[in-house]
């Protein structure tokens, strides 16, 4: 450039006392540090403000004596990577103390702004930051409670039903009614169980469901027991954490296809196989299937069918989960639904 083309004096002078200007009434915190000494060289108007020392009071201070962790030694340690250009930046969460003697939460930005001479810090006052965070995630944690406590008097609440259900049905004689109600029973226990489940986890609105339908399985085997019948119950589902809703339905359909298979489908036999499979199929897509080795299930009994109360349901409960339904009729019987 030539020397025609250099600005003009004045718009240099005016150029340097806006930079200054900017720099001295920013609202973050500016300070220039020397590298070998960490003496402070420099402090814009929010430092001197913050902090409470003049400027004169701040040069005779080390960077060192406003903060106690880390020591002088850790951050020689930290700055040595920026000296040698390993990183352009350090960014540091500090605690600093002022003249009064407080304290304030800040996030400290350093850079090399002379090679071997000076330190740029840039830092920001977090200290409401902070607390408005910590009120946050202590509202969190109380909504967190609050939808625990929730869970935790639905289950309670289910259990009691179910309690009520089971002192009706020792008094009634009726098999058909005595049938009725111990089913219904055994589906407010599979949606209280779900609800027990999310009690112990970290998680509120999901539910792992090889954990949730293996309690659930157990649950049925012991309710429905029958001392003329050494069945074989196998399981292969894979652990996958789904939604509550979904796992609901999973497990009102496990209920109602074990249920029937343990009632009908060994019918004569003292023995009989079940196999329930929960597998992925592909993203956000799966498969559940209950299968038995036992009498097949009539082809005129399919999904939705007026003459079974249980099929009607399985029909409903499928449609919820936006799936499909398909019925295997050989060497026993095989449900498997995709959704």
């Amino acid at each position: 450039m030539s020397i025609t083309n250099l600005p003009p004096q004045d718009d240099l002078e005016a150029r340097h006392s806006r930079l200054d200007k900017i720099v001295r009434v920013s609202y973050n915190e500016i300070y220039l540090v020397h590298d070998a000494t960490l003496t402070f060289e420099y402090a814009n108007l929010a430092a001197l403000k913050n902090l409470g020392y003049t400027e004169a009071e701040l040069k005779a201070m080390r960077l060192t004596d406003l903060f106690n962790f880390p020591d002088e030694m850790a951050l020689g340690a930290l700055l040595n990577s920026l000296r040698r250009a390993e990183t352009d930046h350090l960014q540091l969460q500090l605690k600093f103390t002022r003249r009064n003697g407080s304290h304030y939460d800040a996030d400290v930005v350093i850079q090399v702004l002379e090679k071997d001479k000076l330190l740029l810090l840039m830092v920001t006052d977090i200290t409401d930051k902070l607390v408005t965070e910590k009120k946050l995630l202590d509202t969190i944690r109380e909504k967190e409670t609050l939808i625990k406590e929730i869970h935790h008097r639905v289950k309670n609440n289910l259990q009691l039903i179910s309690s009520i259900l089971y002192l009706k049905l020792v008094s009634l004689s009726q098999s058909d009614i005595r049938n009725f109600l111990e089913d219904t029973r055994q589906k407010i226990r599979s949606i209280a169980l779900i609800h027990e489940r999310l009690l112990q986890t970290e998680k509120l609105d999901k539910v792992e469901i090889s954990d949730y339908l293996g309690k659930l399985i157990h649950d049925l085997q012991v309710t429905y027991h029958r001392q003329d019948l050494a069945l074989d119950i196998r399981t292969h589902i894979s652990q996958q954490v789904i939604g509550l809703d979904t796992a609901i339905i999973c497990g009102l359909i496990v209920n109602e296809l074990v249920t029937n298979a343990i009632k009908h489908a060994f019918s004569g036999r003292s023995n009989g196989l079940i196999i329930i499979e929960f597998q992925q199929s592909g993203e956000n897509r799966f498969i559940l299937s209950v299968q038995d080795d036992g009498v097949s299930l009539p082809a005129h009994i399919v999904p939705g069918s007026e003459g079974s109360f249980g099929m009607q349901l399985i029909d409903v409960f499928v449609k919820q989960l936006g799936g499909s339904f398909e019925i295997f009729r050989e060497k026993g019987t095989k449900f498997q639904i995709s959704f």
